[in-house]
């Protein structure tokens, strides 16, 4: 019996310290701040946001909750453009991103060809021109 209990504790120890041992898992998306944006002919405002997902390299422009966009960044590139209509408007996103894409912030043996492109660029910061029948509508900050 007194064996029994022994093990049992183990058992209890062990998968504590596992437990406790594992980490999360990374999160692999940066979320720009919801804008509000009101245009002509709108009887309520929209609520213009979106997701950048780090792994995959694409983000996800959302209107009201809805995602309306999603686009992916090709191989080595910061820019990326896309469009579509919502409800009855043409919605168009314009990207540019000075992190992330290249290298993973810095990060890895692409960081130098990541600070070139920004330098050449002018562009430092990771940013989503939204427009809305082609006047500018936000530009969100990821």
């Amino acid at each position: 019996m007194k064996q029994y209990a022994f093990y049992l504790a183990l058992a209890v120890t062990l998968s504590t310290l596992s437990g406790c041992a594992s980490k999360p898992p990374k999160d692999t998306t940066l979320r720009a701040a919801e804008k509000p944006y009101q245009g002509k002919d709108m009887t309520a405002p929209w609520r213009i946001g979106g997701v950048f997902d780090k792994k995959d390299k694409s983000v996800t422009i959302a209107i009201n909750g809805d995602n309306v966009i999603r686009a992916s960044f090709p191989p080595f590139t910061p820019n990326v453009n896309a469009a579509t209509n919502y409800e009855g408007k043409a919605v168009a996103t314009a990207c540019k991103f000075a992190t992330g894409i290249i290298s993973d912030n810095g990060r890895s043996k692409f960081g130098i060809a990541q600070m070139i492109v920004q330098k050449s660029t002018g562009n430092t910061a990771n940013t989503c021109d939204v427009s809305v029948d082609g006047e500018q509508a936000v530009t969100l900050y990821f």
